[in-house]
């Protein structure tokens, strides 16, 4: 039930083809002009001196749930691979593949569950309390727990990721 954390979404040999030889190599070498030894650090480099560089709004909160979706070996460091497969897999993976890095983004307790609360929070955090509590927000997570809101009294809701990848590749 549930995302691996551990296991990554699609192999390197996927990632190089699904790149391309000359991105998969431009990103590698970028790669090891930011870090070097071919890893980057977690809070050191990656958060701190990468993504909030790049973007200067974004919390460290974010920063930290991004490097932890990618960082599929949990080794608090991001290898090459682990970053060509993130890269490959968002730019142009399937939307089911995509999923699973939104699964590993937002679990915070890599239980395989997504909890409506949680979600919001995030939203707050990216979006700021106007957007986070208006409506465009509430039928998002309408549209994402709504099958499959557990009915707390509280609203809370979760759904499993599993459940949130099925259902969007069926769309």
């Amino acid at each position: 039930m549930g995302l691996s954390a551990s296991k990554g979404v699609i192999t390197s040999k996927h990632a190089h083809a699904l790149l391309g030889p000359t991105e998969a190599q431009r990103l590698e070498e970028g790669f090891v002009r930011l870090c070097g030894r071919g890893r980057l650090l977690r809070r050191q480099f990656f958060v701190q001196d990468l993504l909030l560089t790049a973007f200067p709004n974004m919390s460290v909160q974010l920063g930290n749930r991004i490097f932890h979706a990618i960082d599929t070996g949990e080794a608090q460091e991001i290898e090459l691979d682990q970053f060509l497969c993130s890269v490959a897999v968002l730019t142009r993976g399937t939307l089911e593949q995509q999923m699973q890095i939104f699964g590993r983004l937002f679990d915070l307790d890599a239980s395989g569950v997504l909890n409506r609360d949680i979600m919001c929070r995030f939203l707050r955090v990216i979006y700021g309390r106007p957007f986070a509590d208006g409506p465009r927000c509430a039928a998002l997570l309408a549209r994402l727990f709504g099958e499959h809101d557990d009915g707390d009294a509280d609203g809370g809701g979760a759904i499993d990721t599993d459940s949130i990848i099925a259902s969007n590749s069926m769309r």
